[in-house]
């Protein structure tokens, strides 16, 4: 059933055993062992795209076979898939399920409320892009000519009358909610902490969360259909929240904003209050008696200190360095003027530079 086609020498099918695994999982456990071992939102828009094109000959369609699947090298070795054997497709009727027309147990992993709703966002994008009459006329013609076949009608109508049930079924399985804040009934208020969750409510058109002030998308976590929960980092004072969602092209399609003042003496980690005070990179080579005790590689020696330059306690927890090395910081507090450091390897930062620093944690390979 599973072939390797790459990299065959290694004769690993792990994390196809792990796949496996997390499919035969109980329902209590489905979403979280799946979401440990698949790229869900992958999962979502290739599922999606097979069942809006009636793509029979596969295995959310009919047969349970015609997948690829694609072990990620990344952290984490998502399970991705991609589809194959396509050429049985606009097969079923128009108004077929937008499931699909099979049972099967990722229809379980759909099911899943989360997951639903990013599988219905994902129609609803193919449906506002490449699926639609207006884009694919020039394809269906250009292929007509090709083939020398009178189809271009057949299909461009097929199209039509799929996509338009698809977005009836849309809207009446996820009626279209406005983007708002729901927190605190959408009025301003207080805490004592440097960050502060957000929760609101948005349609299935919405993929990422931007805070305005740093153009970054946000953290999202998606309680259910309709309900999302960011984490906020709030400075000391007043913090103006501006939230703006947007869709799978980045484009906005909402936004809304909060006041939320942090009454406490606690701020979270920013350019203006931290910095890389030391990086000890490419140490001197170990001596005899750290090859002794089995560190053999310079490299194991790097650390890099960071230190608080504000006149504020601030949190680290949740900072995470986005290039270079592989290291995101728990909950760990930063007195002003204090230092705290990362260290490749607890064990040979100790022997070389003697315990008792105060070390954050190691960050290993990049």
């Amino acid at each position: 059933n599973y072939w390797v086609q790459n990299h065959a020498g290694r004769d690993d099918y792990s994390r196809i055993a792990d796949m496996g695994r997390a499919f035969d999982s109980s329902a209590a456990n489905l979403k979280s062992e799946t979401d440990a071992v698949l790229d869900i939102d992958n999962w979502m828009r290739v599922l999606a795209y097979q069942a809006l094109t009636g793509t029979a000959d596969t295995y959310n369609n009919g047969l349970a076979h015609n997948l690829l699947f694609y072990v990620r090298p990344d952290t984490g070795r998502k399970v991705m898939i991609f589809p194959w054997d396509v050429d049985h497709a606009f097969y079923d009727s128009p108004t077929q399920s937008i499931y699909g027309r099979a049972s099967h147990r990722a229809s379980d992993v759909v099911d899943i409320a989360q997951n639903n709703r990013s599988y219905c966002g994902h129609l609803l994008h193919l449906c506002n892009t490449g699926f639609n009459p207006s884009y694919i006329a020039e394809w269906v013609s250009h292929y007509n000519q090709v083939a020398e076949l009178p189809i271009a009608g057949h299909y461009t109508q097929w199209i039509t009358d799929r996509r338009n049930h698809v977005l009836a079924r849309l809207n009446s399985e996820h009626p279209p909610v406005e983007f708002h804040i729901t927190t605190n009934g959408g009025n301003d208020f207080s805490v004592a902490t440097p960050a502060a969750q957000i929760r609101g409510d948005g349609w299935i058109d919405v993929r990422d969360i931007v805070l305005a002030r740093s153009g970054e998308p946000l953290s999202v976590t998606w309680l259910d259909a309709n309900t999302w929960q960011v984490a906020v980092p709030l400075l000391s004072g007043e913090n103006l929240i501006s939230l703006s969602a947007t869709d799978h092209d980045g484009k906005e399609v909402g936004s809304d904003t909060i006041t939320v003042t942090n009454t406490g003496s606690i701020e979270p980690a920013s350019a203006g209050n931290l910095v890389i005070s030391e990086i000890m990179y490419h140490p001197a080579d170990p001596g005899a008696a750290e090859i002794a005790a089995g560190f053999s590689d310079a490299d194991e020696f790097e650390f890099i200190e960071l230190r608080n330059i504000g006149s504020r306690t601030i949190e680290l927890g949740g900072a995470a360095f986005s290039n270079g090395i592989p290291y995101t910081f728990p909950n760990t507090q930063l007195l002003p003027g204090a230092a705290t450091l990362l260290v490749r390897n607890q064990a040979a930062f100790d022997l070389r530079y003697g315990p008792g620093a105060a070390v954050a944690g190691e960050y290993g390979d990049p």
